[in-house]
């Protein structure tokens, strides 16, 4: 049996899961942050979750109708897939990590050139 949230309590998962803080729903839903706090708490009780994560994926779920019920061996294949597109990508776009060897290695040699002087 699935639980289920109140209306006030999906509301505040909702923001919460879409990326809002916990003060701007608590400003965006006239009510105080302990509030929202507490609510959260409750919500991460009656799902048996204990992770933001997991709350997310559960949003996510009941909105878009998504099963994450799956296979052990469909989980290997999706994690196959996005290791390739990360490897893919990586490969690609290297420059992002020299570039942040380089600007580390300027500064380095900078200060370097600067306190010999």
């Amino acid at each position: 049996m699935e639980a289920t949230l109140s209306r006030s309590e999906f509301e505040i998962v909702e923001r919460i899961a879409l990326g809002e803080s916990k003060k701007e729903v608590a400003y965006k839903t006239h009510r105080s942050i302990y509030t929202v706090e507490t609510t959260m708490k409750n919500a991460y009780a009656k799902l048996g979750f204990s992770k933001l994560s997991d709350l997310v994926l559960w949003y996510c779920g009941k909105t878009f109708d998504i099963s994450f019920q799956i296979s052990e061996r469909k989980r290997q294949v999706l994690a196959s897939m996005i290791l390739i597109l990360i490897v893919v990508d990586l490969s690609l776009n290297p420059t992002d990590f020299c570039r942040i060897r380089r600007s580390r290695s300027r500064r380095k040699s900078e200060t370097e050139l600067f306190v010999e002087n």
